[in-house]
């Protein structure tokens, strides 16, 4: 499931930056969604959804409204959530 998390991630800055990364970029950046939505995507916390299992082209479509401010999220904001669009 991990690995999972690792591959949405890596797709969605794919998407966003229009050139192909690797596993460890998608590590890193995956690295400030695991503190709140678990290693896993299985957040323990009622306030933070799951994404586990979710399709990339969600997670992606989601990411990229928060990044453009179409969707807010006070948990989001800050650098954290912008390391992501790196």
């Amino acid at each position: 499931m991990r690995r999972t998390i690792f591959t949405v991630i890596l797709a969605f800055s794919v998407q966003i930056s229009a050139f192909a990364g690797s596993i460890e970029a998608g590590q890193e950046k995956s690295a400030p969604c695991m503190a709140c939505h678990g290693v896993d995507g299985n957040s323990s916390d009622p306030a933070n959804p799951k994404i586990a299992g979710q399709h990339a082209g969600y997670i992606a479509r989601q990411l990229s409204m928060f990044h453009s401010a179409k969707r807010e999220n006070y948990r989001l904001k800050g650098n954290n959530f912008l390391f992501i669009f790196r």
